[in-house]
């Protein structure tokens, strides 16, 4: 087994030390790291993303927690299964593969982030393992890749983009509408009607040099 790491190993950015962990584990030399110059610079094009995604098994990303998760969706419109934490954005992504559960973690007061943990992501990574072993692999990522295209961008403007700027359009139409029917105030009640009402108000005065 082979582990290719799409990060930063030595936990500069918020992340773990994944090399000292590794060494740790006597796994060290079961993991492929990018060139991380290649990475920080956007190097590393989307076709060979999308080559390393179809060279894989399985996609892991048990982060934290995601605003949204992009290289979820990446992996699983090349058909890769994913496991992923059973919170925020990645639980709503993941159909078919596994989502592991998770304990909180809070990095800051008030803000909860969750961990993922290690038993149960463990046998997630043996359930992907076991329906590689028995041929179920290929369906499994025709599957995957159908579940992933309900995000194409083109799929997502026509289905939600696009009713809900027509109806913001509608709604903005109808409200010029109303608009355009009110009556307007007369000069008269727009004016104070005595000079006791006009005590308190600035006076503006135009006035010309020549």
């Amino acid at each position: 087994m082979l582990f290719y790491i799409h990060t930063e190993p030595n936990g500069l950015w918020q992340g773990e030390p994944i090399l000292t962990i590794a060494q740790a584990y006597g796994v060290a030399d079961k993991i492929i790291l990018p060139s991380q110059y290649s990475m920080v610079c956007g190097l590393i094009s989307p076709d060979l993303m999308n080559q390393l995604y179809n060279a894989a098994d399985v996609f892991i990303l048990l982060s934290r927690g995601e605003g949204f998760g992009l290289p979820i969706v990446e992996a699983q419109s090349a058909g890769l299964p994913a496991i992923v934490t059973d919170f925020s954005a990645s639980a709503e992504l993941v159909e078919t593969g596994w989502k592991v559960p998770w304990v909180p973690y809070m990095f800051m007061p008030g803000t909860v982030q969750a961990i993922a943990i290690p038993p149960q992501a463990k046998l997630a990574l043996e359930a992907a393992y076991q329906r590689q072993q028995t041929g179920d692999d290929e369906a499994l990522r025709q599957a995957t890749r159908q579940w992933a295209l309900r995000y194409d961008a083109d799929q997502v403007m026509a289905t939600y983009w696009e009713p809900a700027l027509a109806r913001i359009n509608q709604e903005l139409a109808l409200s010029g509408a109303e608009d355009s029917t009110a009556e307007p105030e007369s000069p008269s009640s727009q004016r104070p009607s005595s000079a006791a009402e006009t005590e308190d108000q600035p006076v503006l005065a135009e006035v010309s040099y020549g």
